[in-house]
């Protein structure tokens, strides 16, 4: 169970939602669809340290200010009696180059993951001595999706909520992932997770991505040997895939909660 803060509360001083109930979670996160951060959480939200933060931290605004817990590094689902973790994503249009330029695609299929999604630190020696369930697979195998636009000019707290949905994996989709932390696994276990990359031909689902450490930080392993920090994402092209298919789903898509 999260640690829940003061804005799981309602006016009435009862809780949101029951964090125990998966309808009563997903009913509520639903009521997102089509809101800004302005427009669905605390006020308390808009306070000068956020507004410091940029555009990068628009999911733990969300968790804090809309479904009222604070965030955590563990390697558990957010709510870890029903399974289920919240993961918010940007997305952005494609662009379609032409003679004059790029331009967007108008096409709502054409709407892509802006970047990749993280899921949690990456700690060599935990792959080599837990199982991929327990570093990996657990937190992400049952992930509630808030899917937001992003929107260069405007600020965070205005980018409107799309789509809100769980994903479920295609068989394909376990396996690549499983065989990409295999992989990651190997390189690790060699004794040269300084070699460690999200680029090239391998890791295309499950990548060993940077964490935003200071310059020439390193982290030990293996009794000495040093490299710099990673996290586990799912890979920009990967995130696009998940995107498509959440919007895609159905054929159903309410253009209504785009901006173009």
């Amino acid at each position: 169970m999260p640690e829940f803060n003061e804005y799981f509360i309602d006016e009435f001083n009862k809780p949101k939602y029951d964090p125990e109930s998966r309808e009563s979670l997903f009913n509520f996160a639903k009521k997102l669809e089509g809101k800004t951060l302005r427009e669905a959480c605390h006020p308390d939200m808009l306070t000068s340290k956020n507004k410091k933060k940029g555009k990068g931290d628009w999911g733990g605004i969300l968790e804090k200010y809309y479904f009222g817990y604070n965030q955590n590094s563990s390697h558990e689902p957010d709510f870890e009696k029903l399974g289920i973790e919240i993961k918010s994503s940007g997305i952005i249009n494609s662009k379609i180059a032409t003679s004059k330029g790029v331009k967007k695609n108008k096409n709502l299929h054409r709407w892509v993951g802006k970047e990749r999604i993280s899921i949690a630190a990456l700690n060599f020696d935990d792959i080599i001595n837990k199982s991929f369930e327990e570093v990996v697979w657990d937190k992400i195998k049952d992930p509630l999706f808030v899917l937001h636009q992003y929107l260069k000019d405007e600020s965070i707290f205005d980018f409107p909520v799309v789509k809100v949905s769980f994903y479920k994996y295609t068989p394909f989709e376990i396996q690549s992932i499983y065989s990409d932390w295999l992989h990651i696994r190997e390189v690790v276990k060699n004794g040269k997770a300084h070699e460690l990359t999200g680029a090239g031909p391998v890791n295309l689902f499950l990548e060993p991505s940077t964490t935003g450490a200071g310059h020439g930080y390193q982290t030990t392993y293996l009794n000495g040997l040093e490299a710099k920090p990673r996290r586990y994402a799912f890979s920009p092209s990967y995130a696009s895939h998940i995107v498509k298919r959440i919007l895609e789903e159905h054929n159903k898509i309410n253009t209504n909660n785009f901006i173009i």
